[in-house]
């Protein structure tokens, strides 16, 4: 089996088996006559390296489909097969769906065979080029982390668990940049290490701070990008590191607000339970995304499972998800608070009073960030 795989698009079946029968021989060859049906299959596969689409087909034309192309399959290289030769087609098929080659029809078979070769070619180029890129991205990932764990252990640890939110996060988003996502969320607090290390650990535990604090506090993001930027493979993700702290405008990436939602709720949970920390973004439009934190809210409530528990059963860190009464109606505790070592304490003596008993089953989920 040739180990290239080409896909050809085009509404003329007489014209697709004319190819196959020119290819089948040198390539893997795939046909398809409907152009929605090729974007599906671009999809479910990227091991397509070349697509050839005619320009004229009923349900969608070529330059559009090549556009959506691009999208969902952005490494495979791209031809146009058109009777049509006028100068506004060509420009808009370059400009809007990166088109590689154009083929006149009626088209000879040594023409197509000598671009589907040329296609190839670049196809493998590029992918050379992204393997260096990757194994660049690798070793500078390494070291950046490596340092941040030596010398920020609890920033790093926070830093490994906002990678994972931010990317659940995304996933909710629909997003296609996750591992840039995941990247900068990983790296978004590397510029910490150039601050006090006292100071730093307050903000993360999400302690007060004085104006003077919370100002000298903010240098990381310079910091960070500083450090990041010298390594050019990341320069996407430095973008997002970049902007993190920036107001949730039109011009601020999506990847930056939800680096700073995922961050932000992290620090809160070290002082509230999460319905509250969730409840308190959702607030502050002015800083947080309401889709990002809509999101943020669907992420983390998956990570939950609730549960019915007799009051016996509970523990420090359970989060009610009703009120708690005595048989008296009397509130104990109210929907959404966490419980404690001291709650706990309370109970016990209430149970002791007949007040309250102890088969007394409550819905719950266990709290953890």
């Amino acid at each position: 089996m040739p180990e290239h795989r080409i896909l050809l698009v085009d509404d003329d079946p007489s014209l697709l088996n004319a190819f196959r029968r020119q290819l089948h021989s040198i390539y893997s060859i795939e046909t398809c006559a409907a152009p929605e049906q090729a974007l599906e299959m671009l999809r479910k596969s990227d091991q397509f390296q070349v697509v050839v689409s005619d320009m004229q087909m009923p349900t969608m034309n070529g330059l559009d489909f090549l556009k959506q192309c691009r999208l969902v399959s952005p490494h495979t290289v791209r031809i146009m097969l058109t009777g049509n030769g006028d100068q506004t087609t060509v420009v808009n098929a370059i400009n809007e769906g990166a088109v590689f080659r154009f083929l006149l029809k009626p088209c000879e078979s040594t023409a197509l065979i000598k671009t589907i070769a040329d296609a190839i070619k670049m196809y493998q180029a590029a992918a050379s080029e992204r393997d260096a890129v990757a194994d660049a991205q690798c070793s500078a990932l390494k070291l950046l982390t490596d340092v941040m764990s030596s010398v920020r252990p609890n920033t790093f640890r926070h830093s490994i668990e906002a990678r994972k939110l931010s990317a659940e996060i995304a996933r909710e988003l629909n997003r296609s940049d996750i591992r840039i996502i995941e990247m900068a969320a990983l790296l978004a607090y590397c510029g910490s290490i150039s601050l006090p290390e006292p100071l730093f650990e307050k903000y993360l535990q999400n302690e007060d701070l004085s104006s003077k604090e919370r100002i000298e506090i903010e240098r990381y993001v310079e910091m960070g990008r500083a450090m990041i930027s010298a390594f050019p493979s990341f320069d996407d993700s430095c973008n997002l590191i970049a902007n993190q702290l920036h107001a949730p405008t039109q011009s601020t990436p999506i990847g930056s607000r939800i680096l700073r939602a995922a961050n932000d709720y992290l620090r809160f949970c070290r002082s509230c339970n999460r319905f509250e920390a969730i409840e308190r973004m959702a607030k502050l439009p002015a800083i947080y995304d309401r889709e990002v934190i809509a999101a943020l809210e669907v992420a983390i409530g998956k990570r939950f499972r609730e549960q019915e528990v007799p009051i016996s059963e509970l523990k420090p860190g359970y989060v009610l998800l009703q009120p708690l009464k005595t048989l008296d109606g009397v509130t104990l505790i109210e929907s959404k608070q966490q419980v404690t070592v001291r709650i706990l304490e309370r109970l016990q003596d209430i149970i002791g009073t007949n007040r309250l008993s102890r088969s007394t089953r409550i819905r719950v989920i266990p709290d953890i960030a």
